[in-house]
């Protein structure tokens, strides 16, 4: 008697199934040649010679040294004074423009930043305060309880006589005495009995 033979164990392997055979047979051996390049990995630097290294550290040192330079230029260049002159009223003598930021506490660093950016920290000198006049800050040992008056006298005897125009081209008789002198703070004159705090100029005042 013949044997029936199913039609299904007649036909052919489809496409499909070689493809997925095929995929699963490539992904296999994928896996194992992994596991054999982990299993002999050799790092790159393995037969690199001494001198390697010392070039390496030599342009590490480098690119420090380039760093440092970078910073500094930076930090100089926030040193940076108004252009205007500077005066100190305790020695009688200028205070040179390169440290102007210096002396009056406006260099900026990274204290207290502001997205990143370095701002100027508060300051720390309150036995000085600084005045404008003529263009030029004067730097002067003051407080807020001395009287204007008395902080006038420190900043004639400290040379603030020196802002005046010469002669031939002032229109004005210039500050000759103290009592010329006129302090402002926040739009307010204030008057020569009167102490700086009733002003409400605090400690160290730069501006």
């Amino acid at each position: 008697m013949p044997t029936r033979t199913t039609r299904e164990s007649n036909r052919s392997p489809r496409r499909e199934d070689c493809q997925s055979t095929r995929t699963s047979t490539d992904f296999l051996q994928f896996l194992s040649g992994r596991v054999r390049q982990t299993n002999t990995y050799i790092p790159q630097n393995a037969n690199r010679s001494p001198e390697y290294y010392s070039t390496m550290a030599s342009a590490d040192v480098q690119k420090q040294q380039i760093e440092v330079s970078k910073s500094q230029q930076q930090e100089e260049s926030a040193a940076v004074s108004l252009g205007k002159g500077a005066w100190d009223c305790d020695t009688c003598s200028e205070i040179p423009p390169e440290k102007e930021a210096y002396v009056f506490e406006e260099v900026a660093d990274m204290t207290h930043p502001f997205e990143g950016i370095p701002t100027v920290p508060q300051r720390k000198d309150v036995d000085h305060m600084a005045f404008f006049c003529g263009g030029c800050r004067y730097r002067v040992t003051a407080y807020p309880d001395w009287t204007a008056l008395k902080v006038k006298e420190a900043l004639f005897k400290g040379g603030i006589a020196r802002a005046n125009k010469p002669d031939d081209v002032r229109n004005t008789p210039g500050i000759q005495k103290a009592e010329d002198i006129e302090l402002i703070y926040a739009g307010q004159r204030m008057a020569n009995d009167k102490t700086l705090a009733s002003y409400n100029v605090p400690p160290g005042c730069k501006c």
